[in-house]
């Protein structure tokens, strides 16, 4: 059975199970599951993924992911830069010192030639902002790393996770900030009436808005809007379904679908893990349920 849960008593302490990938789940006797991926399995999913494909790279941007770079090269979501600004300011770099700074930012080794490159890395992370390109370029010149080329260089987890911290925030802000890929979760049979009812009701009161822009879709389905490179890194079945429509020519737009309208919370518990946020389940059914949908997922 691939889910396996073992239950260690432990008095006056919580109930915990060992689960695969998990770096915490702990189910205090009040309080609930708590649900936590280890950050370490995050960054090397997201770091095999960049190594075997380029899909989700933007050429305005040398190839890199602009999700990623654009999260890496603010403190906070207010002072994003846009596409054009990075790609105005890695223009002006070579391109191989501009292929490093892509590579860190998205968890891989980079690897200069030579020591002006290295500094020149350096000065490209100034002038984008991205600081944990700085804080891994001081390191590596700390530890005098620098001297021998060819220098490589890598984030480290801490570093990573700073970035999917940011991440998480443009997942949880209004308008699901840079998402480009839809999961939908089918509505219960109540939902839908509700939902058709409050359109009935809006008409009703003069509210012809409504009716003009009633969507049989989204009475049907609730949306989780994500970003696509980090839901597909970690589940293999996302990564098919994706990348296929990539290679068949499709449009951008990505989409999966879950039937099962009890799911829906299992569902938001689960991409919160995947985003490296913590999950709160409130029921031993409900982790059940989690780990089923990772399972359909291929999540490990």
């Amino acid at each position: 059975v691939w889910l396996r849960l073992k239950l260690k008593d432990r008095k006056g302490g919580a109930a915990s199970w060992s689960v695969p990938g998990c770096a915490a789940c702990k189910m205090p006797k009040r309080d609930g599951i708590i649900l936590k991926a280890d950050p370490t399995t995050l960054m090397e999913d997201v770091s095999r993924f960049f190594n075997q494909t380029c899909v989700f790279g933007h050429n305005e941007l040398q190839g890199g992911s602009k999700i990623f770079l654009s999260v890496a090269s603010c403190t906070s979501l207010a002072g994003m830069q846009s596409t054009e600004e990075l790609a105005a300011s890695m223009q002006e770099a070579s391109p191989d010192v501009a292929q490093a700074l892509i590579h860190l930012v998205q968890g891989q080794e980079a690897e200069l030639r030579d020591r002006p490159a290295f500094f020149q890395l350096f000065d490209l992370s100034e002038t984008m902002r991205v600081s944990i390109v700085q804080q891994v370029c001081k390191q590596a010149v700390a530890e005098n790393m620098h001297q021998e080329p060819p220098i490589k260089l890598r984030c480290s987890v801490e570093q990573a996770s700073e970035i999917r911290k940011l991440l998480l925030e443009c997942y949880h802000a209004s308008g699901a900030l840079l998402t480009d890929a839809t999961i939908r979760v089918r509505k219960s049979t109540e939902d839908i009436v509700d939902s058709i009812a409050e359109v009935v009701e809006d008409a009703a009161n003069g509210d012809n808005k409504s009716t003009d822009e009633f969507d049989t879709a989204s009475t049907e389905w609730d949306n989780i809007r994500v970003h696509a490179v980090i839901l597909a890194a970690s589940c293999e079945y996302l990564r098919g379904l994706w990348l296929g429509g990539f290679r068949e020519g499709v449009a951008a737009e990505m989409f999966a679908d879950v039937e099962d309208p009890e799911d829906a919370d299992a569902l938001k518990s689960l991409v919160e893990v995947i985003y490296g946020g913590v999950a709160m389940l409130s029921s031993t059914e409900e982790l059940v349920r989690v780990f089923m949908l990772a399972d359909w997922l291929q999540s490990d």
